[in-house]
């Protein structure tokens, strides 16, 4: 079921999860550039010296906002037109355009939401919970095969193909699941499905409905270092009842234009401080080296997604095909092929025969292969307890189980006295005691496989 689940969502929805996680891989370098790119502010520069700054060189200016870059951009009007630039925080003057790429632009909208407003956002979503649940059955799936937790980082065996995915998926399956989790995260927050939203504080004191004081002698802006602004909104001269809006990365508040006094002041929720979080981690804006870490870690997408498909096309090309062959329905006989080392899975053939026949569920060569492929040991006693597991999902699959197994044939390698009573203790707990099976101990020399030491036959028949 968990291959399933595993396989089927990642086929189908490969190409559309190469495209998001290719594009989120390039949208994290832009915020790398925009970091490099920006003439930072010094720690000791208060939001009072930068905003006196920028309105020395731009006296119409309404409003300045720091990027999480650290990118300061100052927007007004000049002859109605609106204006913007990116500013040098120690003169305040204009040093570059403020335009957005329009490369970045591009990819925004089609990572977002593929250019289809909130039904893309939707679709999006859908892929990044794909992409959650094909993270968390192919962490589960890779440590089956690396027989458990605990030997998560062992070196994997079997063919390159499969080898290959799982390499990757062990180093990327942590960025993957971040990924997907907090682009999920985002997009119930973009719905408003979160209590993250913003709130406006609350005025606790009236405007003084007077104005002209200087930006450098507010106190409110003096004390906040410019490392922490958001934004911030000037106040219109020409109306005395208006105010400053101050926004930081621990609340928003309005100041007084005339007195410089604090009128209301909000602190961030804990909801917004986490969605923030998630926000500045999943797009690399405000930790651009974590945010480029996590999404190169996203380019595991399309290479697993190769080798996934090359894996499925080798199960599928190699998959038994028996002509004149019945539905599990309609067959009377059923005959269910155990582990086959070449495609380490079970094959089921459903035969048909001759009506009013009991149906036998026969069982062939059972080998101590684990779901994933890998080989349960090296001890004698945990591959019969994998053999005995493997034999317990043939029989069900076949509607039937141990107490109708008629016949059992053990074959060891290196077969010695001191195994007795670890073939004893195995098989004892499985076989129906009150009518046990006829049974037969085999030692052999060689099995198919070195590390191989027990294969067992069975033949059982269900009314």
């Amino acid at each position: 079921m968990l291959r399933f689940v595993h396989r089927w969502p990642g086929l189908l929805a490969a190409v559309f999860l190469i495209v998001l996680s290719l594009s989120g891989t390039v949208l994290s370098v832009f915020p790398v550039l925009e970091r490099f790119s920006s003439p930072q502010a010094e720690a000791t520069l208060s939001v009072a010296d930068l905003a006196d700054r920028v309105q020395t060189a731009y006296p119409q200016v309404e409003q300045v906002r720091r990027a999480p870059s650290g990118r300061i951009t100052a927007y007004w009007f000049e002859g109605g037109v609106p204006q913007a630039a990116v500013v040098d925080p120690a003169t305040g003057r204009g040093i570059a355009s403020a335009d957005p790429n329009p490369i970045e632009r591009w990819l925004t909208g089609l990572h977002r939401s593929l250019f289809l407003n909130d039904g893309g956002r939707i679709a999006m979503a859908a892929g990044a919970a794909a992409l959650l649940a094909l993270s968390v059955s192919g962490a589960v799936l890779a440590a089956r095969r690396a027989g458990g937790w605990r030997r998560w980082f062992a070196p994997p065996r079997g063919p390159l193909t499969g080898r290959l995915y799982v390499e990757i998926a062990r180093l990327t399956v942590a960025g993957l699941l971040f990924s997907s989790a907090s682009a999920l995260w985002m997009t119930a927050s973009t719905f408003d499905l979160l209590p993250d939203g913003s709130t406006s504080p609350v005025l606790q004191a009236q405007a003084s409905g007077r104005g002209g004081m200087s930006l450098m002698t507010m106190e409110p802006l003096q004390r906040t270092p410019v490392t922490q602004l958001r934004s911030l909104s000037f106040a219109d001269p020409d109306d005395p009842a208006d105010v400053l809006t101050l926004k930081t990365d621990k609340g928003a508040g309005y100041i007084d234009q005339g007195t410089g006094a604090l009128l209301a002041w909000s602190d961030l929720t804990g909801w917004q401080h986490l969605s923030e979080t998630i926000y500045m981690l999943h797009t690399g804006r405000g930790a651009s080296t974590l945010g480029l870490v996590l999404d190169i870690m996203a380019l595991g997408v399309p290479v697993m997604a190769g080798t996934g498909f090359v894996l499925w096309f080798a199960g599928w090309r190699w998959r038994p095909r028996i002509r004149d062959n019945a539905s599990a329905r309609q067959a009377q006989t059923i005959l269910l092929v155990g582990s086959e080392p070449r495609r380490n899975q079970y094959s089921q053939h459903l035969a048909s025969n001759a009506r009013g026949e009991r149906q036998a569920a026969i069982a062939v060569g059972h080998v101590p292969l684990r779901e994933d492929g890998t080989i349960a040991g090296p001890s004698l006693d945990d591959q019969l307890e994998q053999v005995f597991l493997n034999m317990k999902g043939t029989l069900r699959a076949a509607g039937s189980d141990f107490s109708n197994v008629a016949w059992l044939t053990i074959y060891v390698r290196g077969l010695g006295a001191s195994d007795l009573p670890i073939i004893r203790a195995a098989r004892d707990p499985h076989i129906y005691r009150h009518r046990p099976p006829t049974s037969a101990l085999i030692g052999v020399a060689e099995l198919y496989d070195a590390h191989v030491r027990v294969e067992i036959d069975a033949i059982a028949v269900a009314a």
